[in-house]
């Protein structure tokens, strides 16, 4: 399919701005803050959200950024593995905030959010489109799964159901400790989506051990 690239470089007054550009439009992201830096992404991405935590992002990119740099970000848009995504030809790190952005909390199921222009939602999602941001939810933990597998679920009561099988959202957890079955956790990450079979499916990313919290570890509650 052919994309007609309006303007080689977009300049983003916010990151939601990107959302009405199609795939291959190179935009650029000025003094966005980074919330999850790119070593503890696994290497090979990092997110940037608004400072007011209205929008976010995520960059594919294995420049090294952490937590809390201020960042400008250039590059063409891309839909990388199910989620909107900027993959740079230049990330430029300009100061670094000594105050840490909070995460926004919310429902298993406000996660994710529906369509918002050109960039997806989650299938069946609604509400604000808040892929990208950094966020915090809870729930009892419903699959842990076997050691080849990088993820479990959690569930609040939302009841999600992603055609996986399983109960929940999915949480990643790439090298890190994987919980207990049945304890009540609250989690702290990234909004996230990825693609299984034809879905867009809710993805929250931790970031470390310490966004994983074990509020009740007795089973069955």
């Amino acid at each position: 399919a052919t994309v007609n690239v309006q303007n080689p470089i977009s300049n983003l007054r916010v990151i939601a701005d990107a959302y009405a550009s199609p795939c291959g439009q190179g935009v650029r992201a000025t003094d966005k803050v980074v919330t999850a830096g790119t070593a503890e992404m696994g290497g090979g991405e990092f997110y940037i959200q608004e400072q007011n935590r209205t929008s976010g992002m995520r960059v594919v990119s294995s420049e090294i950024v952490e937590e809390g740099d201020v960042v400008t970000v250039t590059g063409p848009l891309v839909n990388d593995a199910g989620e909107e995504s900027i993959s740079p030809t230049g990330v430029v790190i300009s100061k670094h905030l000594l105050t840490l952005l909070t995460p926004v909390a919310m429902s298993n199921m406000a996660i994710g959010g529906g369509d918002c222009a050109q960039a997806r939602g989650v299938t069946g999602g609604t509400g604000l489109r808040n892929i990208g941001l950094l966020i915090r939810t809870h729930g009892k933990v419903t699959y842990v799964g076997g050691e080849e597998e990088s993820f479990f679920y959690i569930d609040d009561g939302s009841g999600l159901n992603d055609g996986s099988g399983h109960k929940g959202l999915r949480v990643a957890c790439r090298g890190l400790a994987k919980p207990a079955p049945d304890a009540y956790l609250v989690v702290t990450g990234v909004s996230a989506s990825q693609e299984l079979d034809g879905k867009i499916i809710r993805l929250l990313k931790p970031r470390r051990d310490g966004d994983i919290s074990v509020i009740d570890t007795r089973a069955g509650n």
